[in-house]
């Protein structure tokens, strides 16, 4: 958490910041999230079949994703959940804290990130800052800020 708020302080970026219980899954979330405004976004890590390819895909948290589909909008043919060992390796996270702030740990550059439309355009969102006792707000001006700032190609996901 820290290091997320490190960040979003050294490049003047503006958040709101709410503490809350440890959440694991989107359920969970649901009993923090009504007090908290915006999109609340639920965060995927995924890997390809063969495990040499690895995914961000972020997805408002309401939103059913059906692999099958999800698929060949990454470009391949299969697609599952990473490890925990592999969130560890890649973006020094454990289950449950995955976010957009992972990408601040992805040394190796080898994570690809989706970003669903819906969160592009809405005007506020919600992650978790690398902590899941934890949720961050951003407008969306510092939101486009932030995906600036990591670098990574935005690939956006037209999922319904």
């Amino acid at each position: 958490m820290k290091e997320v708020k490190a960040f979003l302080e050294d490049h003047q970026l503006e958040y709101e910041w709410h503490e809350h219980e440890a959440v694991h899954t989107v359920e969970q979330a649901k009993a923090t999230r009504s007090a908290i405004k915006g999109l609340h976004c639920k965060n995927l890590f995924l890997r390809n079949q063969k495990g040499n390819r690895h995914f961000l895909a972020i997805f408002p948290a309401d939103l059913p994703v059906d692999m099958k589909t999800l698929a060949p909008l990454l470009g391949i043919k299969r697609i599952s959940f990473a490890s925990a060992q592999r969130m560890e390796k890649y973006l020094k996270l454990s289950p449950g804290s995955v976010s957009v702030f992972g990408l601040l740990n992805d040394e190796q550059r080898a994570v690809e990130l989706f970003v669903h439309k819906d969160i592009l355009e809405a005007d506020y969102v919600t992650f978790h800052p690398n902590d899941n006792r934890a949720t961050v707000v951003l407008d969306a001006a510092n939101f486009e800020k932030i995906l600036r700032l990591l670098a990574y190609e935005v690939n956006v996901l037209h999922l319904n």
